[in-house]
């Protein structure tokens, strides 16, 4: 239900049951001290407000189910970034906004499909935000991209999802070089 745990600032680390559709409206508000939560691929809604001033990082199962984010549903919590699984197609009005005070410490949004409806000021808050988005997907992007949705400097970045980068240590010199590598995933197993 709604509010179950809202406020419940000894609150530390949640397994939520395969089988949980729905993270109720507040349901773990106020949860300070509540570090970390795997969303399982069952859940179709997080409710408004449900991890607003709470949670530093969430993660999606890779077959997730979710299909909407609440309105404030993530308000002023600790993510630094998040990963919005390719299901998603709608984000509520500022789902991850932030009081603009050390608690907007969003600065990574990956987005695994297409662009969902993304409410005006979803991002408020936020300072230099990186969103990025599949570019197979680029073109449905091209139209969403040109507003900044509550966020100040905000940059765009299309993805190849078939390749990975590759950062290291290079340079026997002892120079601190990095070299940038690109390995094309579909050519090998």
């Amino acid at each position: 239900g709604s509010d179950i745990f809202g406020n419940c600032r000894d609150l530390e680390t949640v397994e939520l049951a395969e089988g949980t559709t729905t993270i109720g409206e507040t349901m773990f508000f106020g949860c300070g001290n509540l570090m970390s939560i795997q969303i399982p691929d069952s859940v179709t809604t997080i409710g408004k407000q449900a991890f607003e001033s709470a949670l530093g990082s969430v993660t999606f199962s890779p077959s997730s189910k979710l299909t909407a984010i609440g309105e404030g549903a993530f308000r002023d919590s600790g993510i630094r970034e998040i990963v919005i699984p390719e299901t998603v197609t709608s984000i509520g009005d500022g789902a991850f906004s932030g009081g603009g005070g050390p608690s907007t410490v969003l600065k990574t949004v990956t987005f695994k499909g297409p662009p969902p409806s993304l409410a005006s000021d979803v991002f408020n808050g936020a300072t230099d935000l990186t969103i990025r988005y599949p570019y197979r997907y680029a073109s449905e992007w091209d139209s969403v991209k040109n507003q900044d949705y509550g966020a100040i400097s905000t940059t765009w970045t299309a993805y190849n999802e078939t390749t990975a980068i590759v950062c290291g240590y290079c340079g026997d010199e002892g120079d601190g070089s990095n070299v940038q590598w690109e390995y094309d995933l579909t050519s090998h197993t």
